[in-house]
């Protein structure tokens, strides 16, 4: 089992400083990756509303610096030597295919191959309008994207209705060939694109916000039942794609997202953390994502650094050949 350590891109906590010492501490103890979710705007008027909390709010406060995705990577590249620069979800379709085909090349190769992207749709409308890209097509400029940035990285050329290119020298690339492009997603289409076009498949599944808390009793059980249903439907559609034999490795996540609680219990719940691990291994997840309240927290970062040894320390050798 792989673990992702916290990273506070946004929030009180995020600045260039608390940054490179969240993710130098994050490498030293262990952890094999850290990540950082993509956005471009947050309109003071939104008309969409998150999907992944009860009341459609905000899990974070707009107000806060929200660094930019691949700037922040690059930045951390720097302040470290071993750990894995991975994404959340990059929303492909609000960028031009060279563009970020120039963006993904550059950040793996300066950070020495260490750089792994998911892509997906992303929920929020109002950015698609910001960006004059349809909302309403979406799904087809996506998948259109991945094709686009794997013949940019093969110096082949590309005519689709919503990109077009000619052969075109391409250096650096990517140090892995071909880059492993994973995604994000959790609707039937989404599964559907990660089979079809994906190296693998980041849910958020349900049960996001609770799977680890007292009274959730049952919450993970009910999300690994739906990772193993989902990803099998995933690797017929595979099959059926002409992908057979191909793994699909799928990514999950513990712990906490919460703007309400500066709370952080991950250490009393040890018994719990645990069985969670168990359950995911156990529903096909090979890499977690460590939620520590990061993105929420009014601090001091020295809390969220102790909860990171913690887990390191107590958890890590019980989880890891899961």
């Amino acid at each position: 089992m792989k673990f992702g350590g916290p990273f506070p891109y946004t929030g009180p906590l995020a600045t260039p400083e608390n940054m490179a010492l969240t993710a130098k501490t994050a490498e030293r103890l262990g952890f094999d990756y850290i990540w950082i979710g993509d956005h471009l705007i947050y309109p003071k008027t939104m008309k969409s509303k998150y999907p992944h909390s009860p009341d459609g709010s905000l899990p974070i406060d707009p107000r806060h610096n929200f660094f930019e995705i691949f700037t922040s990577l690059s930045f951390i590249a720097a302040h470290t030597s071993k750990i894995e620069l991975t994404t959340n979800v990059v929303i492909a379709a609000l960028r031009q295919p060279a563009v970020l085909a120039r963006q993904i090349a550059s950040l793996d190769v300066i950070s020495g191959g260490r750089f792994g992207m998911v892509v997906g749709l992303g929920w929020m409308e109002d950015e698609y309008e910001a960006a004059n890209v349809a909302w309403a097509e979406r799904g087809a400029i996506t998948d259109e994207s991945i094709l686009a940035l794997r013949a940019l990285f093969a110096e082949q050329p590309f005519e689709g209705p919503h990109f077009r290119f000619g052969a075109t020298h391409f250096y650096p690339k990517p140090t892995k060939s071909p880059f492993p492009i994973w995604i994000g997603g959790d609707s039937d289409a989404a599964i559907r694109r990660a089979a079809r076009l994906g190296d693998g498949w980041k849910p958020v599944g349900p049960a996001r916000e609770s799977t680890w808390r007292a009274g959730a009793n049952g919450a993970m059980a009910t999300r690994a039942r739906w990772l193993k249903e989902k990803h099998a439907y995933a690797m017929q559609v595979r099959e059926q794609a002409g992908r057979r034999g191909e793994p699909l490795p799928l990514a999950s996540s513990i712990g906490m997202l919460d703007t309400a609680s500066d709370a952080l219990t991950m250490s009393d719940r040890k018994d719990q953390i645990l069985d969670d691990i168990a359950q995911l291994a156990g529903a096909g997840v090979s890499q977690i994502s460590v939620l520590l309240n990061e993105l929420n927290s009014t601090g001091p970062l020295q809390k969220i650094l102790d909860e990171a040894q913690w887990f390191a320390e107590e958890i890590f050798p019980l989880t890891r050949d899961l």
